[in-house]
């Protein structure tokens, strides 16, 4: 019984450091993106100057950073979904039904002893 759930937090050892892998792989990302976003509206305010006439260039930034933004907003999303999971509040989520009906159940039963 104990070498199974030895096995068992192995496992779940193995799967948090994997998340957390994916986790600051996707932070890595993101900070890329935002460092390109910023790259990418410093061109396009430089661009905007009086006396520059780009607008096909100006054109391509701003579809650049469309694009970044909606990478960043499927990052941020993906981030969200990695950091939380029903498998973490499966235990509390049980703990409370359990010790929450326990109350319930000893409410009635004093209110029916005093009543």
């Amino acid at each position: 019984e104990i070498e199974v759930q030895v096995q068992q937090l192995e496992q779940a050892f193995q799967e948090i450091k994997q998340r957390l892998t994916q986790v600051s792989t996707m932070q890595n990302d993101r900070t890329q993106l935002e460092s390109q976003r910023q790259e990418v509206r410093d061109r396009l305010k430089k661009l905007s100057t009086p006396g520059s006439d780009a607008s096909s260039q100006k054109q391509e930034l701003k579809q650049r950073l469309t694009e970044i933004g909606s990478q960043l907003e499927l990052l941020e999303v993906e981030l969200e979904s990695r950091l939380i999971s029903w498998s973490s509040f499966r235990e509390p989520f049980w703990q409370i039904v359990r010790f929450g009906g326990l109350g319930v159940l000893i409410g009635v039963v004093i209110k029916s002893c005093t009543g």
